[in-house]
């Protein structure tokens, strides 16, 4: 009964609480009160950018931290030592400027409760201040608990411009805070706010919060602060306490997401706000399933969805729970012929659609087929797919069958590889000179396939730093790559601004590098050990044989794994939705199909392996005229073609030599394992290795019939490999007919294809819609040369609609792909001496902020915010505010025919105009542009006679 009583009243106390009402009505008082753009605070505006940059600069040693909101881009640090913490965070809300400062300013809302109830404020007189006295609550990492911290700190609000607004945070020097005397005072808390007796130490915070508008209903927000909180406290605990302090900003964006109504949820980063939300400080099934209830009761663009589909909430409360279900009967029925029964069952077959597939995206775009309601919700809604992915990355992470059991089958894979590997090279050491070239052959093949990893990290991270190659190299050393670059592939990490490619793609060059120079060679070596064996008369041990068949299962199935991961990826069946898509969307035959494609890259390894043996037992020469001859043709039927250099985006000298490297690896790779995805016109292309693929069984065959003899190997012997040979090869054609039958029919044509890579990148861009065309970028520059003015053309007619949209695809990576010379055009910018003054600030936009050293009229908008053509989400949101201030030495872009007649001639002494230009600018970025530093300018103004804003 008493359970039931305080149900019912937490029931009752979430229906009747008025705390957002009353929390709106407050914010909507403060932005009233809000100063509008500053005319006379220039000072002010000035110190205040200048402390935030101080602030935001990143900390050497900084990094994020372990758990926190999932849309918050955060840094944090700390010094155990001092008792310092540093940290750093940039999120996005989903309302205007004016109101999340309202939220930010309003430190004492009814919805901050934790903060509400142990802070004081105090309004001062004379623009927007007030005195902060807030009691922060400290618990160790390890149970201590220590005195709690109060915090004095005298907040301001300045603002910038119309799109930019400041509140800082300083220590409140009057206050008597002095850290080096650590002293315990004793509060006498007075107020609602602070009440009865309590003991602490005081403690400094300097922060600064940078809100910039990105929109009419959305802005930008980015903290940086520091904390001394004394030097008996442990890293851990300041890095909490920093992390806590982050958390309440992050909280911002959660809880304006929260007030978005159905009909604006526009943008795909709705979709990935609310999955956060439902995750955030839930990592398991159990308060996953709370959070959801609790998003129920404040999400009011969730509440309406539900209201139109109450199924959704069974589904999703069967979806995020992440137990282990066996996948039942897909669902058929439309959206809204749903019954909770079939949102039950659709709930139930997410977990094992996440489990059959190595990517997240790849899980939920295969429940998504295989669930009409859920393809229907995608269609309906841009959000709903983008929301799905991001649980699906959660669950995995948190769910024992998820990212660990995938890392360790991963692991294990590898390592039981390398153990029957070891095993057989010590059987080959204790076996005497014998043994001695078979040992030697092995030593070599794991040299060449470390060197090559070793290879593959240093393309991929060359503009690394040196400890970050040296960490990638320890990884290769340990043997630990695979599974390691399982876990990033898993976890749903990004391709980094760094790197040369994604991932997914470099886990896919690892394996190709241990397949083709470890695994490959090791059952070469193994066969040809069995074979010489029996030749002698002797038995051959189970060890042998079990080593030979695990190196086979290992290796078909890593390259099985390669031809599925990539057929069944979202992203690529985009791109080139003509060639990824044969593998069946239902799990039977997604499964089906990769145990026939494991099955016959082994039965195609071991027969290849099998003709080199058999050659070499006739002579080495016939070896070399083999595998020469057809590399050899390989080759010139590239080159003959104009198809020879590789897709990665690496040019010059250094592309060839890579594009050489990586035909010769893919080359050996298709022959040995007949992995079915290098039949792309990237690889080897659908005719050449549909005709490899059956070239091995036919060659065996006619060289043991016609060939061998007693000569070269025993008649037992070759009697045997005759059978095997018909066995194999028996066994190969049913797989392979099997294959036919289960794949999709349409793509039947591409095993007979003769497109080149060229013609196909040509040909996705022509025919293609954006999706497909932003990928090309990301190919050689050789591939899509002949189209380079059309693609000029159609990155600078959508640049600005791309920006305000905010397609999947345009990422922060796309926009620094791109050329610059394919952007639009670099705003044009004049100057206007009537309004100038001291100062600083900027005109964005067509949005004047004063305080420059002189107006600038922007003609044209270059992206989506605003910025320019070189804008990226690295750059500090405060420098678009203050890249032209004089006083912190930011840069001014200026044409030249800017001057006409109004500037004297360029000659002065001993330098001209262009030459201290360039000398002090980063970079000439377009024809008679440059960028100038201004406070290299000043020293040069006062030479030509003094003039303000003189050029």
């Amino acid at each position: 009964k008493i359970v039931w009583t305080m149900s019912m009243l937490c029931d009752m106390r979430r229906k009747f609480d008025k705390g957002v009402e009353i929390d709106a009505k407050q914010r909507g008082t403060i932005v009233t009160r809000l100063p509008r753009a500053n005319t006379g605070a220039d000072e002010r505006i000035a110190a205040a950018l200048r402390q935030y940059e101080d602030l935001y600069e990143e900390v050497p040693g900084c990094h994020r931290p372990s758990q926190g909101f999932g849309m918050a881009d955060s840094m944090v640090h700390a010094e155990a030592v001092y008792g310092h913490g540093w940290g750093r965070t940039r999120i996005k809300a989903r309302s205007g400027l004016e109101e999340v400062a309202a939220f930010l300013w309003g430190v004492g809302g009814r919805t901050s409760a934790d903060a509400s109830e142990n802070c004081h404020i105090q309004e001062l007189e004379g623009g927007f201040r007030q005195i902060l006295r807030q009691l922060v609550k400290v618990e160790g990492t390890h149970g201590i608990h220590h005195r709690d911290r109060l915090f004095v700190s005298e907040m301001s609000l300045v603002r910038v411009d119309e799109d930019t607004i400041i509140i800082l945070k300083m220590p409140l020097k009057d206050e008597g805070q002095d850290m080096a005397r650590n002293s315990v005072l004793t509060l006498s808390r007075a107020g609602s706010a602070l009440r009865g007796r309590h003991t602490f130490q005081t403690g400094n915070i300097i922060e600064a919060i940078c809100l910039v508008r990105l929109g009419n209903d959305m802005t930008r927000v980015d903290c940086a602060l520091k904390l001394e909180v004394g030097a008996a406290i442990s890293h851990g605990t300041v890095l909490a306490l920093v992390e806590k302090r982050l958390d309440e900003i992050s909280e911002a964006s959660i809880y304006f997401q929260r007030l978005v109504p159905l009909s604006e949820y526009v943008y795909t980063t709705d979709g990935q706000a609310l999955a956060q939300d439902l995750l955030y400080k839930a990592p398991s099934s159990k308060k996953r399933v709370e959070r959801l209830h609790e998003i129920l009761q404040l999400s009011r663009g969730f509440k309406e969805l539900v209201k139109v589909h109450p199924w959704l909430k069974l589904m999703l409360l069967h979806s995020i729970k992440g137990s282990l279900n066996v996948s039942v009967v897909s669902g058929h029925s439309k959206l809204e012929c749903v019954s909770e029964e079939e949102a039950i069952r659709v709930g139930k077959n997410f977990v094992p659609a996440l489990m059959t597939e190595q990517m997240a995206e790849t899980g939920v775009n295969q429940w998504k087929l295989q669930n009409r309601a859920v393809r229907d919700l995608a269609e309906n809604y841009v959000w709903f797919e983008p929301m799905v992915i991001v649980l699906a990355k959660g669950i995995v992470k948190s769910a024992a069958w998820g990212l660990m059991a995938r890392v360790v089958v991963g692991s294990m894979l590898s390592v039981s590889d390398l153990a029957t590997d070891c095993l057989v090279l010590s059987q080959f050491w204790v076996g005497g000179e014998k043994m001695a070239p078979y040992r030697n052959a092995s030593l070599i093949s794991l040299m060449c396939s470390i060197l090559l990893q070793l290879i593959i990290v240093a393309i991929q991270n060359r503009r690394k730093s040196p400890m970050f190659k040296l960490k990638e190299c320890l990884i290769v050393l340990t043997g630990m790559k695979a599974p390691w670059d399982a876990y990033r592939v898993a976890s749903g990490a990004e391709q980094e601004k760094d790197t040369q490619v994604d991932p997914m793609m470099e886990m896919t060059m690892t394996k190709c590098a241990e397949i083709a120079a470890e695994s490959i060679p090791a059952i070469l070596i193994q066969a040809s050990a069995i074979i010489s064996t029996l030749e002698a008369g002797e038995i051959v041990s189970v060890t042998s044989y079990m080593s030979i068949i695990v190196s086979l299962l290992v290796t078909g199935f890593g390259s099985a794994v390669i031809g599925y991961d990539f057929d069944v990826d979202p992203k690529k069946r985009a791109f080139n939705p003509e060639f990824y898509g044969y593998i069946p969307d239902s799990s039977s035959g997604r499964v089906l199909i990769l145990f026939i494609m494991m099955c016959v890259s082994s039965i195609q390894v071991l027969t290849k392996c099998i003709l080199m043996v058999v050659l070499s037992s006739v002579g080495k020469r016939y070896v070399v005229f083999y595998l020469g001859g057809d590399m050899i043709l390989y080759l010139f039927m590239k080159v003959v073609r104009g198809d020879f250099k590789y897709w990665l985006p690496i040019e010059g000298k250094s592309g060839l030599v890579i594009s050489f490297g990586m035909r010769i690896l893919t080359k050996i790779i298709a022959d040995f394992t007949g992995c079915f995805h290098f039949r792309h016109p990237y690889e080897e292309g659908g005719v050449y290795f549909t005709l490899n693929l059956f070239s091995p069984f036919i060659l065996l065959a006619a060289f043991l019939a016609f060939v061998a003899d007693e000569r070269y190997l025993k008649m037992e012997t070759i009697i045997l490999l005759k059978k095997a040979c018909m066995i194999l090869g028996s066994v190969f054609c049913f797989l392979v007919g099997l294959f036919f039958l289960v794949m999709k029919k349409q793509y039947r044509s591409t095993f007979l294809s003769v497109e080149t890579g060229h013609q196909c990148t040509r040909r996705l861009f022509i025919e293609g819609d954006d999706v497909m065309r932003s990928e090309v970028l990301f190919i050689s520059v050789s591939h899509w040369a002949p189209l380079e003015e059309k693609i000029c053309k159609w990155i600078k007619a959508g640049w600005v609609r791309w920006g305000d949209e905010k397609p999947a695809w345009f990422t922060d990576y796309f926009k620094e792909t791109v050329p610059e010379y394919m952007k639009p055009k670099a705003k044009r910018r004049t100057f206007n001496k009537e309004r100038s003054s001291k100062g600083v600030g900027e005109e964005e936009g067509g949005r004047i902020i004063r305080g420059t050293d002189s107006t600038i009229h922007d003609e044209d908008s270059v992206d989506g915010e605003g910025g320019g053509g070189n804008s990226s989400s690295s750059r500090s949101p405060a420098q678009r505010a203050r890249r032209r201030s004089s006083p912190l030495g930011a840069s001014r872009a200026v044409s030249l025919t800017d001057f006409g007649s109004r500037s004297p001639s360029p000659k002065v002494g001993k330098r001209t105009l262009l030459e201290a230009a360039v000398k002090g600018s980063p970079k000439v970025l377009q024809k008679r542009v440059l960028v100038i530093p201004v406070n290299k300018i000043v020293p040069l103004d006062r030479e030509l006679g003094g003039r303000k804003g003189g050029g």
